[in-house]
């Protein structure tokens, strides 16, 4: 999870990936 920075920074909001899944696509996997 460590590899996520958008998880890493914002665990405990799972609506932002929403807003920015550009973030958590590409920075999660």
């Amino acid at each position: 999870m460590r590899a996520g920075g958008g998880f890493s920074r914002v665990p405990r909001a799972p609506e932002k990936q929403g807003l920015r899944p550009m973030l958590f696509g590409p920075r999660g996997p």
